[in-house]
């Protein structure tokens, strides 16, 4: 037998952390590395196994959170599920890497959600590469990365976004992430937020969720005129890369900023807006519709919406800068994996 016929592909595992806004992103890029060539495994947890159907090009596989009832962490329990999470989670990955050590596909790299800093550690001791996957926006992982280096104080001070990210736009500080508003309101998942650069020097590469192709089949129907969506990063993406222009009623967290883009950077929405009791009323929401339906706007709106739509297919589409960089990174581990391969044959 040839030793080029015994040459493996690159085996990629994907790591998300276990809830959907996170998994969808990372099962999208899952199925792009295949679609390259890569084996592609997505490693996530018993409990978020029944919410991924068969799928043809990318294995999946269970990790532990260590989680007995299978449910989502209850309020208040937050700290005690991500450090289980974290070892269960650590030593689980590790056996995953172990059983496929002696097969046709070892894996040759992780592919972690930037909220698990804990599998590029894993990987560093398997001596096998690591890529973060941020999913949220690049100004909110701007911000927090700020944060995280002392760039940005909490609570926060106005004009500090400012000062630290001179090109971001201006901030209020209600539309800037609830965790650096009230960082008291969710300590754990502020401090999660902040893990994520613990050890972002140690890995090989660095990908932002940017235009990909998400679920998106609703939002295609040509008779969807408006999308009234709660902003989290993964819906902002859908409308903006099918065209479709939006009414942002945000919650919490990132949601506040990415309204923010929708309505005043990228405008292609408007942000409907809360009352001093918190509550967004029905007349205002009715009011927002209208703008974006038929108001002096409408026009505006839905010019910017399909500008963006356009760029985002040339991103994503063959030679784009997306697709280049995701090319770049799978010629990589292909270069990696045969070089690996012959030196273990020469030993």
């Amino acid at each position: 037998m040839k030793v080029d016929n015994i040459i493996s592909k690159p085996h990629v595992v994907v790591v998300p952390y276990p809830s959907q806004g996170h998994i969808n992103p990372l099962l999208q890029f899952a199925k792009r590395l295949a679609s390259k060539g890569v084996k592609a495994t997505l490693a996530t947890t018993e409990h978020t196994l029944s919410s991924i159907s068969v799928l043809e090009d990318v294995a999946v596989e269970p990790i532990s959170d260590g989680q007995v009832n299978d449910r989502s962490p209850q309020a208040g329990s937050e700290n005690t599920f991500l450090e289980s999470f974290r070892s269960n989670g650590s030593s689980s990955l590790a056996r995953l890497i172990e059983n496929h050590q002696n097969t046709t596909f070892p894996v040759t790299c992780v592919v972690y959600d930037a909220f698990l800093p804990w599998a590029l550690d894993v990987a560093k001791e398997y001596g096998i590469l690591g890529a973060a996957f941020f999913t949220n926006s690049a100004a909110v992982c701007a911000i927090f990365c700020c944060v995280s280096h002392g760039l940005i104080g909490l609570p926060l001070k106005s004009g500090e976004v400012e000062c630290a990210l001179p090109k971001m736009p201006l901030f209020k500080g209600n539309d800037l992430p609830t965790f650096l508003r009230k960082p008291e309101s969710y300590p754990a998942y502020l401090a999660m937020k902040l893990s994520q650069f613990s050890n972002l020097d140690l890995a090989n590469w660095v990908f932002c969720n940017s235009f990909e192709d998400l679920e998106v089949e609703v939002l295609a129907h040509e008779a969807i005129g408006c999308f009234v969506t709660h902003c989290g990063w993964n819906s902002t993406l859908e409308g903006i890369s099918l065209g479709v222009p939006m009414v942002g009623v945000p919650q919490w967290s990132d949601q506040l900023p990415d309204a923010k883009f929708i309505e005043e950077i990228w405008r292609v929405g408007v942000w409907a807006k809360e009352d001093d009791d918190g509550v967004v009323r029905r007349e205002n929401l009715g009011e927002c519709l209208k703008e974006v339906m038929e108001g002096k706007r409408s026009k505006e709106i839905r010019e910017s919406a399909l500008k963006l739509r356009e760029l985002s297919k040339k991103t994503v589409s063959y030679g784009g800068s997306s697709d280049k960089h995701v090319e770049d990174f799978v010629e990589h581990l292909k270069c990696t994996c045969y070089a690996t391969t012959k030196v273990e044959q020469m030993g």
